[in-house]
């Protein structure tokens, strides 16, 4: 073989990288210039009609009105870009006299100031600033205008942890004429919780750690009496060990042992996926109420390993909305050591709507000798699924749910219509456990089109 072909075939092994980074570069560029170029559509409307005006009738055919008007049009909008690019390079590299904090503890669909105040001052004439929050996106931004400055006040819609953020920040004009914007990124440790809703107003769920009153070894004396102590004022004659007495000559009485049930341990997992912010917010609300009793422990997608303590455990519940909707779920994984660490119970929350995680959970459950509680929730439940009397449905006017609709309900109940555990339906705005889901559907559905 002849060297250039061992050349030729060694090199087309190497794999062909396909250049993101400079596309990614060109793109960042491309972003950048068109942000900083000053005039904005209808500013180069204005700008080539002035100038149409001032050469075509103005100067050709001598209309003096057309021709200061065009003119005052085209030095309107060139002053107002010139204006606002000099402000944006003030505001730029000024250095801001307040920031953000170290950190950010968020909630979705409550509005909190970040510290973060404007770097200009609000009596700029003719211009107007604005900002807005490109990374993590879900974010609203709504600014306040007190005395002092401009404050940022953000409001959430989707929770997650995130660990930089990244402003867009525009200065344009009154009349729209001239903008001119730029990004701006700092690191900035932001959690963002799901938002409880009407469910911490909701009477307590069952808990998931019944067992027996009595779970201490120092409870009632109830075991076999295996025991025995010296005789005393009292004690039952028939406790008393006679054959002891006539070898020994001693008093001694039999006595239980303290004998106790072991008080079964819970364990609780959010599976993460499309409109599963309701259901987040079930599962903080049972932690936070300590519903699970003691000894518990919480697993969620996003997160490896597990939960002990309630700080941890809301840092699970955040980290899961950085889940991709389209990975698959480490729920057999967490069942299956919880099943080797003696727990006997595990309160499973799931999404109202199908994906990737429905075949791992349906094995897992096939196969799993722990008792399941299945839980899923939405914002607003359909209509056809309340039970509820008419004139209360009209004076209330309970809405759809947000976050799935009836028939991604459907798919949910079908798929889990054989397993052999209970699957309740909660309301997140209404703050109430509407049922099992499956016993809703054949209520309200036709039979056929639930034996489909």
């Amino acid at each position: 073989m002849l060297p250039s072909e061992v050349s030729a075939r060694s090199m087309s092994r190497i794999p062909i990288r396909r250049p993101k980074r400079l596309w990614q570069s060109v793109h960042r560029f491309l972003r950048a210039a068109v942000g900083l170029f000053p005039f904005t559509i209808a500013g180069l409307l204005v700008l080539a009609l002035s100038g149409l005006a001032f050469w075509v009738q103005g100067l050709l055919k001598a209309d003096l009105v057309l021709l200061a008007a065009g003119l005052i049009g085209a030095l309107l909008t060139v002053l107002m870009a010139l204006y606002a690019s000099l402000v944006s390079l003030v505001v730029r590299f000024r250095r801001r006299s307040a920031g953000t904090q170290p950190g950010l503890l968020l909630e979705c669909e409550i509005p909190c100031p970040t510290g973060f105040r404007s770097p200009w001052q609000s009596w700029l004439p003719f211009l107007e600033i604005r900002w807005s929050w490109e990374e993590p996106r879900d974010v609203e931004v709504v600014a306040a205008s007190p005395s002092s400055g401009k404050f940022e006040v953000v409001l959430p819609r989707k929770r997650g942890v995130y660990h930089r953020v990244k402003r867009k920040l525009a200065v344009r004009d009154g009349l729209g004429l001239a903008a001119v914007s730029w990004r701006k990124e700092e690191p900035l440790e932001i959690t963002i919780l799901p938002h409880r809703g009407a469910l911490d107003r909701m009477p307590l769920l069952e808990s998931l750690a019944g067992g027996e009153d009595l779970s201490d070894p120092r409870g009632e004396l109830s075991g076999d009496r295996v025991d025995m102590r010296q005789y005393a004022r009292g004690d039952s004659p028939r406790l008393i060990l006679w054959k002891n007495y006539a070898r020994t000559r001693k008093l001694l009485v039999r006595i239980p042992e303290r004998a106790f049930t072991a008080k079964p341990r819970s364990c609780a997992y959010l599976v993460a996926g499309r409109g599963d912010e309701a259901g987040a917010g079930l599962v903080r609300c049972i932690l936070e109420q300590g519903l699970l009793g003691d000894s518990w422990r919480f697993g969620a997608d996003g997160s490896a390993g597990y939960a002990g303590n309630p700080g941890d455990a809301l840092g699970f519940i955040a980290r899961s909305g950085n889940a991709p909707p389209e990975q698959g779920t480490g729920f057999p994984e967490f069942l299956a050591q919880a099943e080797k660490d003696g727990y006997s119970a595990c309160f499973v929350i799931l999404p109202p709507v199908t994906g990737p995680w429905v075949e791992p959970v349906l094995a897992t459950i096939r196969r799993s000798r722990i008792r399941l509680h299945l839980y899923t929730a939405m914002d607003g439940v359909p209509k056809s699924l309340i039970d509820e009397p008419r004139w209360q449905r009209i004076l209330f006017k309970p809405q759809d749910g947000s976050a799935g609709s009836l028939d991604d309900l459907e798919l949910v109940a079908m798929r889990f219509k054989a397993a052999g555990c209970p699957f309740l339906l909660a309301d997140r705005s209404a703050g109430t456990i509407r049922g099992d889901i499956r016993a809703l559907l054949e209520k309200r559905l036709p039979k056929e089109r639930v034996r489909a």
